[in-house]
Parts: C-alpha cells; structure tokens; sequence
C-alpha cells in the first residue's frame, strides 16, 4: 500500500481523498484482479495482489510480458482480438473467454478491458479486470444439457403418443394401423422406411413403403413393388445377416444402426427382379430415397415377432443415441398395440397377464462438453527467472501534470481511478451509514441521479422500489460481517422505469481493521435477468408437458396388454390417480348406461381404510353423485373444469356417518371429472379428488383432457376384445364333440391353445364307445388358427363319428369321410389319425389309420417307448379319394399307453422337429405309471411352454386295470418303429 502523504501530493482525477483510498483498498480486496497494460505493445506495467494469485504468477513474471501467458488450447483468440480492437478504438469491452493460469489449469473469465486516457488526450493504458466465473459458467453448461434431455425427452414422447394415436385410429384395419405406424414414425425418425409384416406362420404378409418427403412418393411406391421379390419368402432373414439378428433381440435389447451394404442390396435386387430394367428402376428408387445408413425395429409380442420396420437415411449420424432410445421405447410399446389390433380384426387375443410396467431410471444430466480439457503441460510460458536475478526497470508513465514518473503502484492506483470514472462500469461507495460518498457517471447515467444528488443520500432511497426484505436483510448481514456480497435485486430508476441490477459489494478497512465504506460495481441485468426468467419459464412449461406425455404414456402402457376390462379399470386408477389428486376412482358402465364397477385409489397408503370404508358404500353414493349425473348430459368434447365439492348435499345423499367420516379422512375439497369415451359412447367415468380447492390447476386440466380420448379408445378395445373371445370360448366348446367315458378305457385328453391365439383353433380330438364295437380315439389338425378352421374342424369331427359308426374300422371310415368331403367340393387340408381300440383277454387289439398326421407314440409295459407305423396317406384334401386308405392291425400287452397328438406338443421355433419327437420320447419313457391323467399332466409339464407357439391337442389312452409296467414284454409287435434311449429312431428301423 501507497504511503498516504505521497498519494495525496499526486494530482488525482477525482477531489475526495476518502474515495481514493476506497478505490486503492477495493483494488487490493477479494472482490477485484485487474491490470494495467500499456497501450502500444500490450505489456503489463502494473497488477494487484488479487490478479497474481488469479493466474499463479509472480509479479516480475507478468510485468514487462503481455496477456498471453495466459492462453492456451481452449482460449478464443479471435474474441480478444476484437476487444483488443474495440478497445484501442476508445471503448470499453467485456469478454468472457477461458484463461489458462501457471500451472495449466484452466478457469473462465468475465473480464473487462477499459481504454484510460491519464490526462493527455491519448489512450495510454488499459485497464483489464477479471471476474472469475468458471463456477457460474460450469452451472450455465450443466442447465443447458439439463434443458437439452428435458427437450429431447419431451420429443420423444411426443413422437410416441403422435404413433398410438395414428394407430388408434384404425382399430378395425389392421394394414392402415401399420401404413398409419410407418408414416407417423418416418417424419420423425429418418428419412423413409419399411415395414415387413409377417403371417402366422413367420412369412411375409405384406410391405409397406413411405418417404418422409412426399415427393418421393413414386420411388416408394417402385421399392414397395419390389421388395417382396428382393427379400424372397421365408429365407430372406438369412440373407441380411443384421436383420436376421435384429428379429431374435429380446424386449430389452438396445437397437443399432448398421451402414448399408450396397452390394449386397444391388445383389438381392437383381436376384429378385423380374428384368434388369426393373432392377435398374429399383435401384435409381432406392438411391433417390437415400441409402448410408438403416436401423431395424423388430416389432414383438410376448411370444412373437408381428414384423420389423427398417428406418432408413442418406446421413450416417442420423440415428444418434436419442434416436436410438426413442426407438427402443416406440418398439416396447407399438408390438402389443399392433398385436392388439390385429387380433380385434380377425378374432385372435392373447390370454391376459398383469406386466407392471418397467421402470425407468430418471436421465442424467450430461456432462458439460465446452470446458476445455485441462493440459498435462499447460500452454508455453516465458522462462521464469533465476532467484537473484536484477528485475526488469519500471516503465515511466506520463502523469496528469506532464510529468514522468515511474509507474510504481502509487500510480497503478490512479490510473486505476481514472479508470473506474471513465469506464461503462457503474460504480457506487457510500459511508458504513449508508450515506453515498462517491459514484461515478455510468452508476448516475444507470440510476437517473446526477452526482450532486446523490452524494450524501441514503443508498436505499436511490431506489423507489422497495427491495425484498430478507434478500436486503441477507446483504446487509454479510456485508456488516465483512464479507463481500453478488447479489441481483429489482430497482427502480428515477423516473419510475425498473430494471434489475446485479451487482458486487465489498466492505472496506481502515488501518485499525474496521469497516468505514462499502464500494458497490453495479450493471444493469435486465435482460440477462430477463432471458433467464424465459428460459425458467421454457423449461418448467417443457418439464410439464413432459410429464403430461409421460403420465399419457404410463397409462396406455399399463392398458395395452389388458384384455380384462375391470383389470384394465384398475390399471387405469393405479397409474393416474396418485400422479393427479389425493384419491379417486374409476366407474365403468353397463350397455344401458348403469354403472356396473368401479374401483378406488388413495395416493397415501395410510388411508386405506377409509378407502375400503367408501367402496362399501359406493354403489349408494355413485346412485346419487352429482358428477356422475352432470356426466350423463356431456357431450365427447366437451371441456370438463374442476368442481368445489358441496360437503352440504353430500351429507343429505350419505346417511351414513362412517362413509362421511372416511371422506373427510381422504379428502374433500375439489372434484375433476373425467369421461371416457370412445365411439361417441361413454364407457367410463374417472373422478378424481382432492382437499386443496386449488389442486387442479391448468396443467391438470389439459393432461385429463388428453388422457380421457385414448384411453376411452383403448377401454373400448378391451370391452370389443372381451366380447370376441367370449364368442371365440362358446363356438369352441359347441364345436367340440363331448367326450364320453368308457368303461374299459382309461383316457385324459388336453387342449392349449396358443399364447398369441383367442382360444379357437383346428385342433381337436375325440373319443367315441361303437356300441359294443370296441371305441374310436381320433385326433385331428386343421390348417389354420382362427373361427373358419374351428369351424372346419367341427364339420369334419362330426363327419367322422358318422362314418366310423357305420363302419367301425378306421381306415374304411377315412375312405369314405375322403369320398364326402370331395363330393362336397372340401377346399381345406386337415391331417388325422384314427384307431379303433378293443380289448382282449391279454391287453388289447387296436386298428388305426394315418393320413398325414404326426405317427402316435406306444409306451410298452417294459418301459419302452415305440412309435407306430408312419402315415398312409397325404391329409384330407390332398388325399386321392380313389385311393382306399390302407390300416394297419396290432395286439398291445396289457399295460401298454398309447399317446395320440398334434405337432404343437413337439415343433417349436428355436429346435428341429427331431428333437422335440425325440424330446416327446425322453418324457413319456420318464412319466409315472400311474393313471392316463398323471401321465398327460407330466407330458405337458415337460413339453408345452407357458405360451405355446402353436394350437395343441393331446390324448393319453390305456386299458382299465392295467397290471404294473416294468414287466416283461415277449414279443414286440412289427407295426411299433423301436426308439433308443435319446428318443430317436434305431438305425436298425430306419433302414
């Protein structure tokens, strides 16, 4: 510090000596790091303690050097030549720009760099004060990833709810779901796309084509012609590697882009196109519609693969990592909805289950990726000094007066204040008491007071608007501690205009340590403030719609694999409820209208039992609800406001003292009623309740006004499924002929239906007594799996039980049901087998007759499994009626089983066909020797998955009174093929 009588014999720029030394302290205090620098060749001449311990230099090592010490890798150089440029011109310029200190470490700077003319009518000096930000810069960084994830997050699920209800629209067109799903999805994904659908069987139904750009339609329309032919019918998986891997990823696999192989495409159109001029159209299609990059999306089913849609574009870096999670979640959610439709279409359904929808962890906030790195070695640095050695000489400086003196820190501090009065810096120092004692111009210019004004007047009546009381509280507190204070208030300037101000205080000492100023930088933060306030506002209101769409979501997530429409009232409530109110639930309605169930939700766990106390009088209290009558007259779309809940007619609708209790328990204050509809047909109605009059706010009111639509949609697609499978339950049971019992038979019969199936199907099986003739055992497959092979099948089981009482023996019989069935001009192909099954003194003697059906198994009395002869003939309706269908007779030992059934007990997708006969073999040799159904339940415990991949029928059969297996066997009949102990066939048999 200065000596006091050799600063104050300099002429300074201002009079008051008091604000000099406020100046000089302020420039040695916490708050400020600044230098001098000479104007003609940048060089430092003077710094402050604060600026050496800023950049970790000493002070013989920045005077005589310039500011590029400290730059490095990540400094805007460009930045600083335009301030060095504005300021030569005369003007002050701020600056934010990453500096890099000794040690190489990097930090941010809000520095500004101020032209100071000492007097002499020439810019001399610069003055350059630095701020350090890098924590404020690293939370600006972070809130800009933060409001990025918010935006793409936000996107995402707008893409996802723009897809369902694309789709919703077509519930009863099964390929304009799909054609709605690829154009929906394109605009927002790629560039165009494809869609391969599959059958029943895993082949292809049919392709969809679209282009995001609508004048492309054409090559679309060329690539949707050809792609059938490109792809083949079953074998084309195989020949795109990467496809055939995508269909085989589970539900929780991530999906990646994949560069597209163009000479295995250019090799799969040639192949697949009629001429090469189709194929060279093809080609200029596909490469007009973009080829880089493409994407495949299997879309599954708990069970299956509905299809996969391929996203396809020019640009390699197109599908990045959003898109890469926006189409994980579109798959996970559109598989089931397409299942879904599908099978409202053609009578199919899944069997119900209750996923709870997977969890999700929140996103993280990105890393901030615009700090620069931190050098290992940091930026070059001038050599440092030997210890020792001579310091360079002072530079000199022209003072005020003219003269020259060296340009010690004496002079540093008033070129320091020359600078403070010249800059567009406001600055403001007052007294301990409050009184101001020295502003600059920039500071009067901000405020509207002239200096005359102000001088003398208490700083808190420069300001006509009151300041917050605790923030004022909370800056004269640390300030009267001595600690400096950034704070940014709401003023009002002189003439009544506001602005806000930012601005940095920082108490001042005497020589004894008390506090005698404060010196105050302001700058007007009106539109930084401003913007800031903007984009708080931006971000809550996309925070908010991200959580509407997110709830949406939720919710039809919890709905899209209901097929129990009071499930799917409970899924309703358990999902929405707690996110929107206090409590509430959930009515369904009868055809007429009546309300037929209901369920109830509380958000606080602590209050289920005055839940449970209002569902018991709910029936009463839903006959008199207000809602519930105002709902009646609404109309679809109709805007539905929040209702204050009258407590007054409520009690004389409620007698009961313990329903009102347990609703004051849970909540009454406000009500939101919230209609389902779908097809202009309320089909529900969800409430919901709360204590706070206020609770349901705008952004309540816009998220129930967009849930109510879909999920009214997806209630009544449940209610439709619902009625389609009861139909698909009762034809099944009537076209099933009964089973009767047999005296002398002991049989146990079992059906499955596939997982992806409505229960119905071509499968079936029949035993039937001939009248002392012995009895029939048959069991059939007809191809297909929805009503119309049902109801084939029916025909044809009933068309055999006639023809085998007429004739008894089972290969005539088949003969004749053949002759009928081409008489009928039949179109449909069914395989079967027949037996007829007598019983004899030493076991049983049994005929049987095979066209095309998977040959029955024999376990012997020794443990031994056998299959029975192969099949006769080609299946009903391939089968030559002129052709008699040939028998084969043999005698089984008492104790024998025999096991008729269809091929979905043994083929499956994921093993050959030998293996699962052989698996078949494995287990029937390891089932109990107990009775038929013991058997056939170990049959399907080992064999039949949760969900079969196919439709089944299996019919176990053995002789009453059978003496104990695991004897010997004399004599094993010639029409049995041997198996070994694998369950294949011996080598012996096969050749």
């Amino acid at each position: 510090m200065p000596d006091m009588n050799e600063a104050s014999s300099m002429p300074l720029p201002l009079s008051d000596e008091a604000v000099y030394w406020t100046v000089a302290q302020v420039m040695e205090s916490d708050l400020l790091a600044g230098a001098i620098v000479q104007a003609d060749n940048d060089q430092i001449v003077w710094t402050n303690q604060n600026f050496i311990t800023l950049t970790g230099y000493r002070i013989d090592q920045l005077i005589g050097h310039t500011h590029e010490l400290l730059h490095g890798p990540g400094t805007d150089l460009d930045a600083i030549a335009q301030v060095r440029a504005q300021v030569q011109a005369g003007h002050a310029a701020p600056l934010t720009v990453l500096l890099y200190r000794k040690d190489g470490t990097p930090f941010w700077s809000r520095l500004v760099a101020i032209p100071v003319d000492p007097g002499t009518g020439q810019i001399l000096y610069h003055a350059v004060i630095h701020f350090e930000a890098t924590a404020e810069i690293f939370q600006e960084r972070t809130k800009s990833a933060e409001d990025a994830i918010v935006q793409n997050r936000t996107s995402r699920l707008e893409l996802i709810t723009r897809v369902i209800s694309a789709m919703s629209a077509h519930l009863d067109d099964y390929r304009q779901a799909v054609v709605a799903l690829a154009r929906t999805a394109v605009s927002g994904l790629a560039e165009w796309s494809y869609l391969i659908m599959f059958d029943d069987d895993g082949n292809q139904d049919f392709v969809v084509v679209v282009a995001a750009d609508p004048a492309k339609a054409e090559s679309a329309r060329i690539v949707e012609a050809g792609l059938p032919g490109w792809l083949g019918t079953t074998t084309w998986a195989g020949q795109v590697p990467r496809l055939s891997q995508a269909l085989k990823a589970g539900p929780g696999d991530p999906l990646l882009p994949v560069n597209v192989d163009v000479d295995l495409l250019a090799a799969l159109v040639n192949l697949g196109s009629a001429t090469p001029d189709d194929a060279r159209r093809s080609m200029e299609a596909l490469y007009d519609l973009g080829l880089g990059t493409w994407m495949p999306v299997p879309l599954h089913t708990r069970d299956r693969t509905l299809g996969v849609m391929v996203l396809e574009s020019r640009n390699p870096s197109q599908f990045d990592v959003p898109t890469m999670v926006t189409t994980v979640l579109l798959r996970d959610r559109i598989g089931p909805m397409l299942n879904s439709i599908r099978q409202f279409q053609t009578g199919r359904a899944e069997p119900a289950t209750r996923p709870e929808p997977a969890g999700t962890a929140p996103a993280r906030p990105a890393e901030p990726t615009s700090a620069a790195p931190t050098p290992t070695d940091g930026p070059a640095r001038p050599a440092e000094p030997e210890p020792g050695a001579e310091r360079l000489s002072p530079p000199v400086a022209r003072m005020f007066d003219g003269t020259e003196l060296p340009l010690d820190d004496s002079v540093g501090l008033a070129i320091a204040l020359r600078a403070l009065q010249t800059s567009h810096m406001p600055v403001l120092v007052t007294a301990i008491s409050g009184e101001v004692v020295w502003a600059n111009d920039p500071y009067c210019r901000l405020v509207g007071w002239s200096q005359a004004e102000l001088i003398g007047r208490s700083w808190d009546t420069v300001y006509t608007e009151q300041p917050d009381e605790s923030h004022a509280a909370h800056v004269i507190d640390s300030l009267t501690a001595g600690n400096p204070v950034t704070a940014t208030m709401l003023n009002r300037r002189r003439d009544g205009t506001r602005f806000w101000s930012r601005f940095f205080i920082t108490p001042v000492h005497d020589a004894d340590g008390e506090i005698t100023h404060f010196f105050a930088v302001h700058m007007d933060a009106t539109s930084t403030v401003l913007t800031e306030h903007t984009q708080a506002a931006e971000t809550e209101l996309a925070a908010n719609r991200s959580s509407r769409l997110e709830l949406i979501t939720h919710a039809l997530d919890a709905l899209t694999e209901r097929v129990d429409l009071h499930q799917a009232a409970d899924a309703l409530a358990r999902t929405a409820i707690p996110e929107l109110a206090d409590w509430g639930f959930v009515v369904l309605f009868d055809d007429d209208g009546q309300p037929e169930y209901f369920t109830e939700i509380v958000a606080e766990p602590a209050k289920q039992e005055s839940a449970r106390t209002v569902r018991r009088g709910m029936p009463r209290w839903m006959e008199q609800h207000q809602a519930l009558k105002a709902m009646a007259l609404a109309q679809p779309d109709d805007l539905v406001l929040p209702q204050l809940v009258d407590i007054g007619a409520l009690e004389k609708t409620i007698p009961s003292r313990r329903v009102l209790d347990a609703l004051d328990d849970l909540g009454l204050g406000a009500r939101l009623p919230v209609p389902l509809y779908a097809r202009d047909q309320m089909l529900g109605l969800m409430v919901l309740e709360a204590r706070d009059p206020d609770r349901f706010d705008v952004s309540t009111v816009v998220t129930t006004t967009l849930l109510r639509r879909r999920v009214g949609t997806m209630l009544d697609n449940i209610r439709l499924y619902q009625a389609e499978r009861q139909t698909a339950l009762t034809l099944q049971r009537r076209l099933q002929p009964p089973t009767a019992a047999v005296a002398d038979l002991d049989t146990a019969a079992a059906y499955r239906p596939a997982g992806h199936r409505a229960e119905i199907g071509g499968d079936w099986y029949d035993v039937f007594p001939l009248g002392g003739r012995g009895t029939m055992l048959a069991v059939g497959d007809v191809v297909g799996h929805d009503m119309t092979a049902a109801a084939v099948m029916g025909q044809l089981s009933l068309l055999l039980r006639a023809r085998t009482w007429s004739s008894a023996s089972p290969g005539p019989a088949l003969s004749t049901v053949a002759h009928a069935l081409d008489g009928m001009r039949w179109d449909d192909v069914a395989s079967i087998v027949s037996l007829r099954w007598q019983p004899t003194p030493d076991g049983s003697h049994v005929e049987y007759a095979n066209l095309g059906h998977p040959a029955p198994l024999v376990r012997l009395p020794d443990g031994t499994v056998h299959r029975m002869g192969p099949a006769h003939g080609a299946p009903l309706g391939l089968h030559d009626p002129a052709v008699e269908v040939d028998q084969d007779e043999l005698d089984l030992p008492a104790g024998s089983v025999v096991v008729l059934y269809t091929d979905g007990l043994v083929e499956r997708r994921d093993r050959p066909l030998e293996d699962g006969l052989a698996a078949f073999a494995r287990a029937l040799r390891a089932a109990p020797d107990g009775s038929a159904a013991q058997i056939r339940d170990h049959l399907l415990a080992t064999l039949v998955l949760d969900q079969p991949e196919d439709d089944l029928c299996l019919l176990v059969v053995r002789g009453r009174d059978s003496p104990t297996a695991h004897r010997p066997v004399d004599q094993v009949p010639a029409q049995l093929l041997p198996l070994d102990a694998t369950g294949r066939a011996c080598t012996a048999a096969r050749s």
